[in-house]
């Protein structure tokens, strides 16, 4: 799932735009890949919005007890992609470098209302309408380091090793970095989460990207995991007049009755994940010949229903969560 999901960054990967192909020339088969030229920064700009609504429900002796929560999140950056070195398989090292970084969380449960801002290194909270962080005065400076380590790890730069179907290899940088992409790349199909076919592709065509989901932020699937099949679509378009084709993506996996497991309080605990529906839809706008996405916009879905046995008392846990993602390329 995505993330730029919980990443919350999902978008687009290329280079400078180069001498364009002809209109004519853009129904033809052709092999889609992304370029780049050695020191020439690609910088984007991208948001993201996520939304959460969770119901508990656990099952005591003297009734059922429940408790409802939403969050929303709102990521708002720039990052700037910098080509740095090129191996001999065609394999491009590149520096990734975010900025301009803000952030809007809003959550709504048994505490209250609570709402926060990032700004950089400036953070503001609130709880049912009372300041109780504020960077900028002073207040709360112990609670808004709490909350700036939920951020840094997005915050901070660092280096992939990129293959030009749009696949990361290897994550290189300090340990932050490492360990926050490379959980965040095992939900998505390719890096930004498009991944191009390795034959070539005319206009009309398409062709699968699977991903097997082993863990679900903790929720463990067991060895095969969900498997989910990612449908990508070269939409013929003979109309067109510029260089840009666009491409869509549409996935749905909806198992019944899955298993699994979680590690809780050092035990590990059974789970029955009655409902599991996962939809996502999106399209890209690619320039073949400059070998680079010019914008995307990406909605995924997830609704899940699960029961387990906490203390000798069942629980249900029922989540939906909506993640919208878009991206632009930015003059350089």
């Amino acid at each position: 799932m995505k993330i730029f999901s919980e990443v919350a960054c999902c978008g687009l990967l290329g280079a400078l735009l180069l001498p364009t192909a002809g209109a004519a020339d853009m129904g033809a088969a052709q092999l889609l890949q992304f370029k780049f030229e050695l020191n020439h920064p690609v910088v984007l700009s991208a948001e993201s919005t996520t939304q959460t609504k969770t119901e508990r429900s656990v099952q005591l002796e003297t009734g059922a007890k429940s408790a409802a929560a939403t969050n929303s999140m709102v990521n708002r950056y720039k990052l700037r992609l910098t080509p740095v070195k090129k191996s001999a398989d065609g394999v491009w090292t590149l520096h990734y470098e975010p900025f301009d970084f803000e952030e809007d969380l809003e959550t709504s449960g048994s505490n209250g209302h609570v709402d926060t801002t990032i700004r950089g290194l400036d953070v503001k909270s609130t709880q049912n309408g009372i300041v109780v962080v504020d960077t900028t005065k002073g207040v709360g400076m112990a609670q808004a380091k709490a909350i700036k380590q939920g951020a840094y790890a997005r915050m901070v730069s660092g280096n992939f090793e990129f293959q030009p179907v749009g696949a990361i290899t290897k994550v290189e940088g300090d340990l932050p970095f490492v360990d926050y992409w490379t959980e965040s790349t095992k939900y998505q199909v390719g890096f930004f989460d498009i991944l191009f076919s390795t034959d070539a592709v005319s206009a009309g065509g398409s062709w699968t990207k699977t991903l097997a989901v082993k863990d679900l932020e903790g929720i463990k699937l067991g060895e095969a995991g969900l498997m989910e099949t990612n449908t990508f679509v070269w939409q013929a378009n003979p109309g067109a007049t510029n260089h840009l084709i666009p491409i869509t993506v549409n996935m749905a996996a909806e198992p019944k009755n899955i298993f699994g497991s979680m590690d809780t309080m050092g035990q590990n605990t059974a789970l029955n994940i009655s409902q599991f529906s996962h939809q996502k839809s999106g399209q890209f706008l690619f320039d073949p010949a400059a070998g680079v996405l010019n914008s995307g916009d990406e909605t995924e879905t997830l609704k899940m229903s699960m029961d387990m046995l906490v203390q000798g008392h069942t629980m249900t846990v029922a989540t939906e969560l909506t993640i919208r993602s878009k991206f632009d390329l930015l003059p350089n």
